[in-house]
């Protein structure tokens, strides 16, 4: 659907006489959405810093009870770092198209 259709039909169903006079709630509605946006990824990022700190506890305990070598425990380490940067850069994806 287009937008002027988009608009036709929005015209109908609240019964604007001036279809310029919708664009006005249209920019509302999108500016609030960019706004949720925003909020959803920035509790998406809080919960991956939360799982990289459980990560870094468990690898801290196998650490001190000498269950992994160091090779192991860098390349979770790695692992971990990745998946984060991941994160980061699927919230920043979404962060541009909000805008």
């Amino acid at each position: 659907m287009n937008t002027e259709s988009f608009k036709l039909q929005l015209q109908e169903w609240t019964g604007h006489s001036n279809i310029r006079s919708l664009d006005t709630y249209i920019d509302l509605a999108f500016s609030d959405l960019a706004s949720m946006n925003v909020s959803i990824n920035a509790v998406m990022l809080d919960a991956a810093v939360g799982v990289v700190r459980d990560c870094l506890d468990s690898l801290q305990s196998d650490a001190k009870a000498k269950a992994v070598t160091i090779t192991q425990l860098f390349s979770e380490f790695e692992s971990m770092l990745d998946a984060f940067q991941d994160d980061i850069e699927r919230s920043l994806e979404q962060a541009s198209v909000a805008c």
